[in-house]
């Protein structure tokens, strides 16, 4: 009979068996440190979303950078102003990011002349009433300066939707485990940990699409007792 390794890994995908074998066991003998079958487990719940966040830019070219900068206060005022009128909370409108870069032309000498100067904001929206979506993008649209850049659907209460997942993962999980234990003619035993983690893939819309669906996924990474 060859001799048996004392450890040995295989791994299939995402699964991996791992064996601690004793050096000889008797009929009806426990392995001396056991063996184990790890797995890793998934579970994915599509959920509608609760909230939105509604991305744009603002910007403004003038000769100047006083003057860009002044172009884009205005039409950021403007813009709070319109989106009030909707029913949006001022402080659900946030101004992320602003800077701006002057432009230049460059001349036959390979000089450059400053031409104008662009000032720049980004502005995030949130709407936790996705009824409102369609009126601000509307609105966006009616500002010559302000890009929008897309709108994203976020799930915050998410704890059922976790809860479905976390479901889909187990059975998941205890499949996978049984079909390899199978395949390696061991049986399954009891569950001797398991761990978890988990993450949405955030629904977007843009120019061509809209989805406003979040996917909730669950990942369990167990590990169970296996015997001859």
């Amino acid at each position: 009979m060859k001799k048996l390794k004392s450890q040995l890994g295989i791994i299939v995908t995402t699964v991996a068996l791992c064996l601690n074998m004793a050096p000889l066991a008797f009929a009806g003998e426990m392995p001396l440190n056991g063996s184990y079958l790890s797995v890793t487990g998934e579970g994915h719940y599509l959920a509608e979303a609760d909230k939105a966040t509604v991305n744009l830019t603002i910007e403004s070219i003038e000769k100047n950078a006083r003057e860009a900068r002044a172009k884009n206060k205005q039409v950021y005022a403007e813009l709070k102003t319109a989106l009030v009128a909707l029913g949006i909370d001022q402080k659900d409108i946030k101004l992320d990011y602003y800077g701006g870069y002057p432009n230049f032309e460059y001349q036959m000498d390979n000089s450059k002349k400053q031409t104008s100067y662009t000032s720049s904001y980004s502005v995030s929206i949130q709407l936790k009433d996705l009824s409102k979506v369609d009126a601000v993008l509307d609105k966006v649209n009616d500002f010559e300066t302000v890009n929008l850049m897309g709108t994203s659907y976020l799930l915050e209460n998410n704890e059922e939707a976790m809860d479905k997942a976390r479901e889909k993962a187990v059975q998941d999980t205890q499949k996978r485990a049984q079909k390899l234990a199978k395949a390696f003619g061991k049986t399954l035993g009891s569950l001797s940990n398991v761990s978890e983690s988990s993450y949405s893939n955030i629904g977007y819309s843009a120019a061509g699409g809209q989805t406003t669906a979040v996917d909730v996924i669950v990942t369990l990474y167990a590990s169970f007792e296996i015997s001859k």
